[in-house]
């Protein structure tokens, strides 16, 4: 990390560097177009040569503890540009042309150098495998962002000898960048598949606002998607939609995880987790999420009895048109305000004792609007709604067996608008 921060002081400087030495050569040609003629009683005067910038002792004097190989790297690109009169800003970046896929290599810092180097561009990746070591950070400061855009055949993939902690695709994580002065910092993350390969979390948005995540796909991992806390007193505003998640399987893992504020998410699969999505903050609507349990066969999944759909543990939600399939729980909640419209739970493998289409843990002050709850007829643990009897919530036009429903609760909170 010390050697990212190093080399992007070293570019700026070598920025500077450069204007100085367009500017001295501009000046010297055009005096050289139009000299100034001297009086004829006197001889001409002799012009002082300017004397040439040496890069080499630039970069000597500020970057001497970046590593020799990556210096020199950067001062070859350099002389080149200077060399053949500056090159065209790209806003569209290849990375086969710096990075070559599925080669079974580690290729992290590689792609961290591109991205580096290319503030403000869309950086694009063609199919293949593209294995990761370490994650790829991109940065927070809407100067120095980035998108990256994946074709439907590339592959980010986790390598074997991953050791991190957190995601394959860090959004922000680099020169994280939260401020409630600025519109966002609006990159993006398209397409592809990003694997962690039973070890890694999927992609982390770390700072910044109104970041999208698009027509990806994430498996294998922990935790596929992370929003940690953005700008305006956490607020991270991102767009989340059209995605499709499968964890690892394991207890603890989760689709989604949501830490900052308003967050929009549309269109999103998830399966083979033991949480669908983690809501600890409010602000934010769901719609059209569907989060399922794969199981196969008659063998009841390690730790399905505490699995859950949805697991609101703070703030405002709306929810509209989400489905639990399979889940132990389709939706948990305390005391908060929350809308649920059109939502579903429903179980049909032969597994588990345990049905609860919504689980309220506290005073339930929550509204639920045609709801659609299945249950098996050979279950002794199934209920629409536990809850006490406390609290203003309403339940309008459930549609469910009554007599497959073991808990009564939702009766304390039926209303007919009629």
């Amino acid at each position: 990390m010390k050697i990212m921060k190093n080399i992007l002081i070293f570019v700026l400087c070598i920025s500077l560097a450069l204007s100085a030495f367009v500017l001295s050569s501009c000046d010297q040609k055009q005096n050289e177009e139009t000299p100034t003629q001297a009086p004829a009683t006197e001889a001409p005067a002799k012009e002082e040569e300017e004397p040439a910038v040496d890069l080499s002792a630039i970069v000597d004097e500020i970057g001497q503890d970046i590593e020799a190989s990556i210096r020199d790297e950067i001062l070859a690109e350099i002389k080149h540009e200077i060399a053949n009169g500056g090159k065209e800003r790209k806003d569209y970046i290849n990375i086969t042309d710096y990075v070559t896929p599925n080669t079974g290599e580690d290729v992290s810092a590689e792609i961290q150098k591109v991205i580096m180097r290319n503030r403000n561009r869309t950086i694009y990746f063609p199919d293949g495998e593209y294995i990761l070591a370490n994650p790829i950070q991109t940065s927070g400061n809407p100067v120095n962002s980035v998108s990256l855009h994946l074709s439907d055949g590339a592959v980010l993939k986790a390598a074997d000898t991953w050791r991190n902690e957190g995601a394959l695709v860090d959004l922000g994580g680099l020169e994280k960048y939260n401020s409630i002065y600025i519109n966002g910092s609006n990159y993006y993350f398209y397409g592809g598949t990003v694997d962690g390969n039973g070890r890694a979390d999927g992609i982390a948005i770390s700072s910044g606002r109104e970041t999208a995540i698009r027509g990806v796909d994430i498996i294998n991992t922990k935790i596929g998607i992370e929003i940690k806390e953005g700008a305006n007193n956490g607020s991270s505003d991102s767009d989340i939609r059209d995605v499709t998640i499968k964890g690892n399987g394991m207890v603890g893992s989760v689709g989604v995880k949501v830490v900052g504020y308003d967050n929009t998410f549309t269109n999103i699969d998830i399966e083979n987790v033991h949480t669908g999505f983690l809501l600890a903050s409010g602000g934010n609507m769901l719609r059209q999420i569907r989060v399922r349990m794969d199981i196969e066969g008659d063998e009841v999944p390690f730790g399905y009895e505490s699995t859950v759909g949805f697991n609101v543990l703070n703030g405002t939600i709306w929810f509209e048109n989400c489905t639990s399939e399979q889940m132990a729980t389709g939706f948990r909640f305390s005391n908060q305000t929350l809308v649920f419209r059109g939502c579903a739970a429903t179980w049909y493998s032969p597994v588990g004792d345990k049905e609860i289409a919504f689980e309220c843990l506290s005073s339930f002050r929550a509204s639920i609007v045609n709801a659609t709850v299945d249950f098996r007829e050979d279950v002794s643990n199934r209920a629409f709604l536990v809850s006490g009897s406390s609290g203003k919530g309403v339940i309008v036009n459930p549609i469910f067996d009554e007599s497959l429903s073991d808990n009564k609760a939702y009766r304390n909170f039926l209303t007919d608008v009629g």
